[in-house]
């Protein structure tokens, strides 16, 4: 019997007075990071050769895919991607 496939760690934090956003994709548990990734203004796609994971980003937030920058692997951590964002100041994000 085959192992269920890791699900990869996401991290999100949005900075309101800078309209940015640190998207961490973490390594999943088998080290494996997925090899295709999506990012929409509202959605984030991960794709592994053992499956698809789609997450929605958090309502009141929206993501400008096209400002990705800062592409950078981090042994131990993952995937940083750093991207423009709009959130509703309305919204409250604390967990």
């Amino acid at each position: 019997m085959a192992a269920a496939a890791a699900e990869p760690r996401v991290f999100l934090e949005v900075r309101r007075r800078l309209p940015s956003a640190l998207l961490i994709v973490g390594e999943p548990g088998d080290g494996r990071l997925p090899l295709d990734i999506s990012v929409t203004s509202s959605s984030l796609q991960m794709k592994t050769p053992d499956g698809c994971t789609d997450l929605e980003i958090p309502a009141g937030v929206s993501l400008v895919p096209s400002s990705c920058r800062g592409l950078q692997y981090m042994p131990g951590e993952g995937l940083h991607l750093r991207l423009q964002a709009r959130a509703d100041l309305s919204t409250n994000f604390s967990v």
